[in-house]
């Protein structure tokens, strides 16, 4: 018999991941206790630095009383660099609906440089059975450039998207079903989210997590 997997409540980041919804349950090996709610709270949307207010405020994606669901509208899904204009955060080579300021609905969590370390490992810990998206996080200020925000960069800090590098974030089952298991995400048409490059081979990923 199989037993259930430990549960938390709140991380106190982020914005909620209707998991069951969008895992139809059948997608994961998680064993659910029954009438649970097994939605949690993750690192997606959430970046604000201290001195520099353009991220999405964290008041924003606390739970709350309120019935609506967390959605940012297009200034939320901006960042505007010291001095410069506003630039999109989103990644050019993602999905429309895939952004690490919006409410990734598709993954149960985004972070990039915007929460501690120890909450990913926490959740790695928790959810072993989801396959972990690493990044190379850049340096400085790259990832508030969105001509630094390259798919095909995964090997070098100019690269802010998956590939070799630190622990980021972890991706359900559904979203590693959309878009497939093997491939390379060393370009742009054929990004296949959530792993890495093979580095015997230009048409092949390895599964990482």
């Amino acid at each position: 018999a199989s037993t259930p997997l430990p549960t938390f409540s709140n991380i106190n980041v982020g914005v909620k991941s209707m998991i069951t919804q969008h895992l139809n349950k059948e997608n994961t090996r998680w064993v659910f206790t029954p009438n649970s709610s097994p939605d949690i709270w993750t690192g997606a949307g959430y970046r604000e630095s201290a001195n520099q207010k353009n991220g999405i405020p964290f008041d924003n994606v606390k739970p709350s009383n309120s019935s609506t669901p967390f959605n940012p509208n297009s200034d939320d899904n901006k960042v505007t660099p010291s001095g410069g204009s506003s630039k999109t955060t989103t990644y050019t080579h993602l999905p429309n609906s895939i952004s690490p300021t919006s409410d990734w609905i598709n993954a149960l969590t985004f972070t990039n440089k915007n929460n501690p370390q120890r909450n990913q490992l926490l959740l790695r810990s928790l959810l072993g059975t989801i396959p972990v998206l690493i990044n190379k996080s850049g340096t400085g200020d790259e990832f508030t450039k969105d001509s630094e925000q390259k798919w095909d960069k995964t090997e070098t800090n100019e690269g802010n998207l998956p590939g070799f590098g630190e622990v980021n974030g972890l991706y359900n089952a559904a979203l590693l079903h959309t878009y497939g298991f093997f491939g390379t995400n060393t370009n742009s048409t054929d990004p296949k989210i959530g792993f890495k490059a093979d580095s015997s081979s230009s048409s092949s990923s390895t599964l990482v997590g």
